[in-house]
């Protein structure tokens, strides 16, 4: 919220470990300006993991960057990246842990960046992010993992949950209710 914001950019002036965290952060998100957008791309024909790890990368640290600095061409550029892939034909289901990968980036990108946004670029946002992962978690093999799939899975959707949930208070509720209970599996494991 505000206040942690406030409070980070207070400790980059006065940390000599958050001012090189955020020199890190703002360095890459400058370089990550002149990239082309992310590409629907399976390279090893099994995940799409890969590019959902550096779509969640570009939009936290881009979204942290304007949080941070100020500058809007971060938030732009974050909303950007977080339109590009809520275009996606999906956040490939078949391989669960990408879309809960995905999920976590964009709803982080959701939340920080949500007064940024126009109430079109949120409505689009929130729709692709109900359709690519609230709505596809039913049924998953996840939900009785006792490995890091239910974990990170519940989190990943967990953190969209909560981004969306004005936007789609009954099936986050449902989603939520389900996770407190389902990640115990893997907890007790």
């Amino acid at each position: 919220n505000k206040d942690d914001f406030d409070r980070i950019r207070k400790q980059v002036e006065t940390d000599p470990y958050m001012k090189t965290l955020y020199t890190r952060i703002y360095n890459y998100s400058v370089e990550m300006l002149a990239e082309p957008v992310l590409k629907y791309e399976i390279p090893d024909g099994k995940r799409l993991l890969s590019v959902c790890n550096e779509a969640t990368n570009r939009i936290t640290w881009l979204a942290m960057a304007y949080q941070i600095s100020g500058e809007s061409r971060f938030a732009d550029r974050a909303v950007e990246e977080m339109l590009n892939v809520c275009a996606f034909s999906d956040w490939h289901p078949d391989h669960y842990l990408d879309v809960a990968q995905m999920a976590y980036g964009v709803g982080i990108g959701y939340d920080w960046l949500y007064h940024d946004m126009s109430a079109s670029q949120r409505s689009t946002i929130a729709t692709a992010v109900y359709n690519h992962a609230i709505n596809t978690c039913n049924g998953k093999g996840f939900w009785s993992s006792e490995g890091n799939w239910n974990v990170w899975c519940n989190g990943g959707l967990t953190v969209a949950a909560f981004a969306l949930y004005e936007s789609y208070p009954a099936a986050c509720s449902n989603y939520l209710s389900r996770a407190v209970t389902g990640v115990q599996t893997s907890l007790n494991a």
